[in-house]
């Protein structure tokens, strides 16, 4: 109810969620609440034709909000943004204030943003996080450095069209920041992996990528290099998910986990986007469906979500509670308002937090 009000306050407000299970249930809660379509889900498992057409109803006033994950944060213009709702801990302070920052993009305008943790916990975090955004403390930025996976599919790519030499490949790739302290060595080592020189037998099935002529230093690719530049790209590990698509031929509606998918029967129904969707068939790779607008469905489900915790934010918590801890409870309770930016109830709450963990156990982490 609390966040049902913020939204019929606001002309138009993005919710942001931390995965696409809860992205769903709450779409489909404050729609009930207000007994109409108030907001709809916005996730990577939708298609890009069905967020797009969110987002272009939330921009023309059509929708008052969108419950969205990640998939909103960044690369997207949304326009006039009244307010931004983050609903559990954001997980980082950039990741917060890229969220806060969708909202108050007018001339002159300030973002707002609002956070509601759903536990004592995830209170916790959310206010060393909303601390910290407001000082500026962000996590540093981390680039890898010489990732061999990343490297050994772009030596491939690159010597697909023509033969190159060694020095020419080395020369090419420590041009690149990640790569610039590669040394020559670890480059032939990821070359001998890549033509078929392999530590020891167990490796003997998989197939050379590259032919390295030893004798002049050429490097060419082998038959099936070229293909397997093209599809075998990326670090990203398949997900086995199943696309969700429209009976007839119909466009792709989204996609769902497997382990959901194998729990499901044809004539079952079930929510994505905050829409009902009936099942018609169940393929090897694909779940066919029809629109069942206002009937019940169950949630869908996706394993594997969440955002982690980067350990400069672990470390902050851990300081944070110590130096509560240590205060009066007054001065404690008008730093957490004062400084932190909770309301009254929220800093009783965490300050209980820390007293029970006190009593429980003699001290604080």
């Amino acid at each position: 109810p609390v966040i049902l009000a913020l939204l019929l306050k606001q002309r138009s407000t993005i919710i942001f969620v931390n995965s696409r299970s809860l992205c769903e249930r709450l779409s489909q809660r404050l729609n009930d609440l207000a007994q109409k379509e108030l907001v709809r889900a916005h996730h990577g498992s939708l298609s890009l034709r069905k967020r797009s057409e969110i987002e272009e109803s939330l921009k023309d006033g059509s929708l008052r909000g969108i419950v969205a994950t990640s998939s909103l944060e960044l690369g997207i213009d949304m326009g006039a943004v009244d307010m931004v709702v983050l609903v559990e801990s954001p997980g980082s302070v950039a990741r917060g204030l890229q969220r806060v920052g969708r909202a108050g993009h007018s001339v002159g305008e300030k973002s707002a943003g609002v956070m509601f943790p759903k536990f004592r916990g995830d209170l916790l975090e959310c206010a060393v996080v909303a601390e910290r955004m407001r000082q500026g403390e962000l996590e540093p930025v981390v680039v890898p450095q010489n990732c061999l996976d990343v490297l050994a599919q772009q030596l491939v790519a690159m010597c697909i069209d023509k033969p190159v030499h060694v020095d020419a490949l080395h020369a090419q790739v420590t041009k690149s920041y990640p790569f610039h302290a590669l040394s020559p060595a670890l480059l032939r080592a990821t070359l001998d992996m890549l033509s078929g020189t392999y530590p020891s037998d167990e490796f003997a099935d998989l197939r050379p990528h590259l032919s390295w002529d030893r004798s002049s230093d050429m490097l060419h690719a082998r038959r099936g290099g070229r293909l397997a530049a093209i599809f075998s790209a990326g670090t990203i590990v398949d997900r086995g998910h199943f696309g969700v698509f429209l009976v007839g031929d119909g466009p792709r509606v989204g996609e769902l986990d497997e382990e959901m998918v194998h729990e499901s029967r044809r004539g079952d129904t079930f929510l994505l986007g905050a829409s009902t969707w009936r099942i018609e068939e169940i393929t090897r790779d694909r779940v066919v469906v029809s629109p069942a607008p206002g009937e019940p469905g169950k949630m869908p489900f996706w394993r594997g979500e969440g955002p982690g915790r980067p350990i400069e934010l672990g470390r902050a918590i851990g300081a944070f509670v110590r130096q509560l801890s240590e205060m009066a409870p007054a001065q404690a309770r008008k730093h957490l308002q004062g400084r932190v930016g909770l309301d009254t109830f929220a800093a009783g709450n965490l300050l209980q937090y820390i007293q029970a963990q006190k009593e429980a156990c003699g001290v604080v982490p």
